[in-house]
């Protein structure tokens, strides 16, 4: 019960407010996703990053389930510092 799938859930608000902050973030954004999560489709990477305006192009982590920093772990530490060099 994590994600809301229903306007009363208890936890819409917060993430209505999230989804409103990320709409004006115009920094650069990595948005990864896995290929094989069971809650979200890879699809899912690609309309949320459509909404953060600094994204980059949605990058699909392959051989990934829902937690894909516990599945890909090295694969995500070394594509998350490769981004911050180079926005730094």
């Amino acid at each position: 019960d994590l994600v809301p799938i229903s306007p009363d859930h208890p936890d819409t608000p917060a993430h209505l407010a999230v989804k409103d902050r990320l709409a004006r973030w115009e920094r650069p954004a990595l948005v990864l996703f896995s290929d094989s999560d069971p809650i979200f489709a890879p699809s899912a990477a690609e309309r949320i990053a459509a909404h953060i305006p600094g994204a980059l192009e949605p990058e699909i982590v392959a051989g990934a389930g829902h937690f894909l920093q516990e599945d890909q772990g090295p694969l995500i530490g070394r594509r998350i510092a490769q981004f911050v060099a180079s926005t730094s």
